[in-house]
């Protein structure tokens, strides 16, 4: 990814991307990685593409928001719980 200040290639890492424009997604990444990032589209593209041991194939998921707010507390913990089952 263009923000990496070590260059190195790894298939385990996810982001949230929260928008994009013609040249640019804009990510959230671990605070490890400055949290807020900008890569070039083709960049992300390559990475998700990417074959290597332990990739994630493109997976992606689509957040929507729903009418009202939700109790993110009550979310992180069922979330938590899932995981853990």
């Amino acid at each position: 990814m263009d923000y990496f200040t070590t260059k190195i290639q790894f298939g385990v890492h996810f982001v949230a991307m929260y928008g994009y424009d013609d040249a640019h997604a804009y990510l959230v990444d671990t605070a490890h990685q400055d949290t807020r990032a900008t890569a070039t589209l083709n960049n992300l593209e390559l990475a998700r593409n990417a074959r290597r041991p332990m990739t994630s194939g493109n997976l992606s998921y689509t957040v929507a928001r729903a009418d009202g707010w939700m109790d993110l507390r009550a979310a992180a913990v069922r979330a938590i719980a899932a995981d853990a089952a």
